[in-house]
């Protein structure tokens, strides 16, 4: 009894070091002899953010893309980038929002539905559409229309839906008005902390 007891215990022991994020574990398991120091993440969280798309592009169906355009301009103090097919482009410096009117025709993914209005798609700059239309796929995306082009000053979108139907757009050119990288402010994390000091300090937070 005794024996299988020990067992018992070795044995969820094992599992709740192994559930213990991989420092603590480390620590622990270098007095235990039970287990062996785990590999750390980092190489797989550096890979995760080589990876990570941008998310530059909004898509607005609106009843008078010019009166829109002035609300944005008024309202949030944003620029126009230039114009569209549908509409007008606007720009907050990052992201490209496009205020579009399609009259008649049917809005991309809303087969079947008139007078759409609001939110119609998002869009992502990508550094390879083929290798994020791969990705996008395995997670349960699925194509809708558009094509892949090389031109770099043509600026084109690729069609999918995800998994619950919304769409979105990828693209290697970008938009009019958005910017792929941005660096992020150097005054940042020091605001960050005075904040959270202020918070500290504050008897009522």
């Amino acid at each position: 009894m005794k024996t299988i007891l020990v067992y018992k215990f070795s044995f969820v022991y094992t599992l709740l070091i192994r559930s213990i994020p991989g420092e603590v574990a480390d620590t622990l398991d270098s007095k235990s002899r039970h287990l062996t120091p785990r590999p750390r993440a980092t190489h797989l969280q550096d890979n995760a953010r080589t990876l990570m798309d941008k998310l530059r592009h909004i898509a607005l169906s609106v009843e008078d893309p010019e009166a829109a355009a002035q609300f944005f301009e008024q309202a949030f103090g944003m620029r126009r980038a230039g114009n569209a097919m549908r509409g007008i482009y606007m720009t907050d410096g990052t992201m490209n929002v496009a205020l579009l009117n399609f009259k008649d025709e049917t809005v991309p993914g809303y087969a079947g539905l008139k007078d759409v209005r609001g939110v119609i798609h998002f869009g992502m700059w990508v550094d390879s559409v083929e290798e994020t239309a791969a990705r996008v796929v395995a997670a349960g995306g699925t194509y809708l229309t558009g094509r892949h082009e090389k031109d770099p000053n043509v600026f084109y979108e690729v069609k999918y839906r995800m998994p619950d139907g919304t769409v979105f757009d990828i693209t290697e050119n970008g938009w009019k008005g958005a910017v792929k990288e941005v660096a992020p402010a150097a005054h940042s994390a020091a605001n960050s902390a005075a904040n959270s000091a202020a918070v500290s300090a504050d008897p009522q937070a």
